[in-house]
């Protein structure tokens, strides 16, 4: 969907799946594998390393820009670890995320 960066911060903005234990959930369409919301993930970040910006996004079906998807978010001692190939990883002061 789309990512930015700026001093402190960054965000993604994307499509989540929800689980039945989101109060958000509701079963996915005949059309859908599952039940997808779009939100935001919000990081307070103090180091950024973004390997192969500048790349150029897939477009999805829906003709939408399509930068993959989150491999792994962790948290690891002092803050959120996020990796996928050519995706920002960071370092975060572990602030919080809007679904």
């Amino acid at each position: 969907m789309d990512i930015g960066a700026r001093p402190a911060v960054v965000e993604f903005l994307m499509d989540l799946v929800l689980t039945p234990e989101h109060p958000e959930y509701k079963a996915a369409g005949p059309e859908e594998q599952h039940c997808f919301r779009r939100g935001r993930l919000v990081l307070g970040v103090e180091y950024l390393l973004w390997e192969a910006q500048g790349a150029p996004p897939a477009k999805d079906a829906w003709s939408e820009l399509d930068y993959g998807n989150i491999d792994s978010l962790t948290y690891e001692g002092a803050g959120y670890a996020l990796r996928k190939l050519g995706s920002p990883r960071t370092s975060s002061s572990g602030r919080g995320s809007d679904p």
